[in-house]
């Protein structure tokens, strides 16, 4: 069985001064199967589209105090909105218009009266071009990924294990056992390291290609954490991290056990890697009528705020060393995330630089 990711419709914001317009424009999309939010000003229209993030907008020329122009020159400058197509609506078709609303950054516009045909089919057209080149982003940030960790974050592993074995091949008679013994637990855990990055990077591109197997089924999740926690646990005893946990007797969820392991391990191995010697590492359950929440918090050393929100996307460049100098590629958190979108969950985190980090997702109750 195939995975089906989360599904969402379409967002489009309607920015006119002129209610009978927005009410007339709201009934054409509404019965097209796209959800809509409204503006009555070009001041609005921002606000909304910046909190917002529609798929389209479709905006009215003429307006006081801000016409169509500046409201989509304004959103064009502006990080958070500039890819979100326009179409100018307007109740002229002069070629200077139509020249104008091009250079502002508007991608079509529509003639009043609206002709609903053609108006949905504009809205389609661009709504379909905006995912295509999102997905064309997405292709090209997914090989820059894969090519970053291959040419790097493999590399160097490999370079300490043939440095090392070397060292042991050319030294064997002058070496004493401890020292041997040393070079040996370096090699191991080098290798471990190099391991577990493959094992991500082939959960990964199986997760693109769609050829992972989803198999959600009754599972009790306090037994899988238990399981994670045994994993792991001589990781968090290297360093002397205590690992806490609210979650006693079953708990039945409805999920794939292989996945939501995976992301139980990935986010309990990360919270050790930025916790320091001798800190903590807590997860909590909190059921809810038709949900789990688990959550897994330390109190190691945060998360700068402003790469918070980029930690679950694909283009984020943000990498951090553990405090005991542990690698990592971020992989591990998209692998997260591909594996909650296909249980139609959420996962998000909280962080404050210095006081710790708290993750959390959510899956479906059996």
């Amino acid at each position: 069985m195939q995975p089906n990711k989360q599904v969402s419709l379409q967002t489009i914001l309607l920015v006119d001064d002129m209610p009978e317009n927005l009410k007339v424009l709201g009934n054409i999309i509404l019965n097209s199967n796209y959800e809509i939010l409204v503006a009555s000003s070009g001041t609005k229209g921002i606000e909304i589209a910046q909190s917002e993030s529609p798929d389209l907008i479709l905006l009215d020329i003429q307006m006081p105090e801000m016409d169509g122009f500046e409201v989509c020159q304004r959103l064009k400058n502006d990080e958070k909105t500039r890819d979100i197509p326009v179409i100018f609506i307007t109740a002229r078709s002069e070629t200077d218009d139509m020249v104008k609303g091009f250079e502002a950054g508007g991608v079509d516009y529509i003639t009043k009266p609206f002709q609903s045909k053609e108006l949905l089919a504009r809205v389609k057209t661009h709504i379909e071009l905006k995912i295509a080149r999102q997905e064309m982003a997405e292709m090209a940030a997914t090989k820059d990924k894969f090519l970053t960790i291959i040419a790097h974050d493999l590399k160097n592993p490999f370079n300490s294990l043939l440095g090392l074995s070397n060292i042991l091949i050319d030294e064997i008679d002058v070496l004493d056992k401890p020292e041997i013994l040393q070079h040996i637990k370096i090699i191991e855990h080098t290798a471990q390291n190099a391991f577990s990055l493959l094992q991500n990077l082939l959960q990964w591109a199986m997760a693109h290609t769609g050829k992972i197997e989803f198999n959600p089924q009754k599972i009790d999740i306090s037994e899988l954490v238990n399981e994670s926690i045994e994993v792991i646990k001589s990781q968090a005893d290297n360093k002397s991290i205590h690992i806490l946990t609210n979650i006693v007797g079953n708990h039945i969820v409805f999920a794939d056990k292989n996945m939501i392991g995976t992301v139980l391990n990935n986010l309990i191995s990360n919270a050790i890697k930025f916790t320091k010697n001798g800190g903590y590492v807590k997860l909590v359950l909190e059921s809810s009528f038709n949900q789990t929440t688990i959550s897994i918090s330390d109190n190691g050393v945060g998360i700068p705020e402003k790469h918070v929100k980029t930690l679950f996307q694909i283009d984020s460049k943000h990498t951090s060393t553990g405090t005991d100098m542990e690698t990592g590629t971020g992989l591990g958190l998209l692998i997260c995330k591909e594996f909650i979108d296909f249980h139609k969950g959420k996962i998000w985190a909280e962080s404050k630089e210095g006081q710790g980090s708290i993750f959390r997702f959510t899956i479906p109750n059996a």
